[in-house]
């Protein structure tokens, strides 16, 4: 019996089926027996845990003292949304409650409801 040589297409088609699976299972086996069990969490941004204060459990941020790194910490605040809050504060004093934050221009109830479980004053 003559055995026909495979075609190239036969060739090219398996190779790119096979060499992904390949390429992850020695990615895995590095990692499992390279020491590493889990993968690593890298924060994007650093804080220090003296910025937080306690309060029911939650780490909130104090609006009434914290800096644009700080306020920055918030889901929804960037920096000029932080710089806002800050500028608002230097001018009308500090804030009563934490609803007063939606006196600040540009944060509304939606924003709002995203944060007030993570601020105080």
């Amino acid at each position: 019996m003559v055995e026909k040589p495979l075609k190239p297409w036969v060739l090219r088609t398996a190779v790119s089926i096979f060499l992904p699976f390949l390429l992850c299972a020695v990615f895995l086996f590095g990692m499992f027996v390279g020491g590493q069990r889990s993968l690593s969490y890298v924060p994007l941004r650093s804080f220090s845990p003296e910025l937080l204060v306690e309060a029911d459990d939650l780490a909130v941020v104090n609006i009434n003292t914290a800096d644009v790194r700080e306020l920055t910490l918030l889901n929804g605040i960037g920096d000029s949304y932080a710089q806002r809050i800050i500028d608002y504060r230097e001018e009308h004093g500090d804030f009563a409650a934490i609803e007063d934050i939606m006196l600040v221009q540009g944060i509304k109830q939606a924003l709002f409801d995203n944060i007030k479980d993570y601020i105080s004053v």
